[in-house]
């Protein structure tokens, strides 16, 4: 994944932190925030011609939707 990529993404999981809360509402609702953001990454990937990084990501939104906690990528 790029680096301009992976600083999309990190910003993404920083601005809906499931792993810092344990409740379930709120989990619930930053996941669906968070997978939305993701999705509009990979978005603009394909407009970039990034597939390997879209590949990336929507391994990241398969993760997410099997009820993983996503942490910051190192860059």
């Amino acid at each position: 994944m790029t680096r301009d990529t992976t600083r999309k993404v990190n910003a993404a999981i920083g601005w809906y932190p499931i792993h810092d809360t344990d409740r379930p509402g709120v989990q619930q609702t930053a996941r669906k925030r968070l997978k939305a953001s993701l999705q509009l990454i990979a978005d603009d990937c394909c407009d970039e011609n990034n597939e390997g990084d879209f590949e990336e990501i929507a391994l990241l939104i398969k993760y997410l939707d099997d009820g993983k906690k996503l942490k910051p990528l190192t860059l």
